[in-house]
């Protein structure tokens, strides 16, 4: 059995990140194929419209997430940054951390919030964040602290930050798909059934039905 390493384990995350983006891209196109027929009555050009402004919102999507998935991150848990001066061991903490790992220093980020939690984020090395709320922050000792940046940055390290970004979009995705899905068969299928020339009209219901409750089922 093959060991894995820090190389390995950096390869596989990058690869799965790629995959992910691939995966996203087929998922919306083909969601908007299947939306465009419903709702433009099998419409060659009006499915293939649609797929073309889906593939333009998720390509948007996924750039926004790249760019900007830390940012939203750390504004939806209200993280403010902190200097040196606000807390002179945890910036020490964070750097030595980083210096053994070979890594930059990550920016730092304090959540007023009393439930023990801390958490990475960012694209990539060079552009990390580390977040801590206060109620773990008030709890831990300096070699805990040091254990559980040390934690954080083994996720930056390994390029997990990445992946969990994409993750979290995809997620978001199927939220959303759930409910345009949804809608698409309360207002398409009317639409469908006033239609007299449409054929195969019901097992594009069926499909698009079954979907919709697959969706409804994985978003949370």
């Amino acid at each position: 059995m093959a060991v894995e390493t820090f190389r390995t384990m950096i390869a596989r995350n990058k690869r799965n990140s790629w995959l992910l983006i691939v995966l996203f891209m087929f998922l919306f196109v083909g969601m908007g194929l299947l939306i465009g027929a419903v709702w433009g009555g099998g419409s060659r050009n009006f499915s293939i419209a649609v797929a073309a402004v889906a593939a333009t919102i998720a390509f948007v999507m996924i750039l926004g997430s790249y760019y900007g998935g830390s940012s939203a991150v750390l504004g939806i848990s209200k993280a403010k940054p902190l200097s040196k001066a606000d807390d002179p061991q945890l910036f020490n903490v964070v750097e030595e951390v980083a210096i053994a790992a070979g890594l930059p220093a990550p920016k730092v980020y304090l959540i007023a919030d009393s439930a023990p939690n801390a958490f990475a984020t960012g694209r990539d090395p060079d552009h990390a964040v580390v977040a801590i709320t206060t109620g773990l922050r008030s709890k831990l000792t300096r070699d805990e602290l040091q254990a559980v940046m040390a934690h954080e940055l083994g996720h930056v390290r390994n390029y997990d930050i990445l992946f969990a970004m994409l993750m979290a979009v995809m997620v978001g995705v199927l939220v959303m798909l759930a409910d345009v899905f949804l809608r698409s068969l309360w207002f398409g299928g009317g639409r469908r059934r006033r239609s007299r020339d449409s054929q195969g009209g019901g097992a594009m219901q069926l499909v698009l039905f079954i979907i919709a409750i697959v969706l409804a089922i994985f978003a949370p």
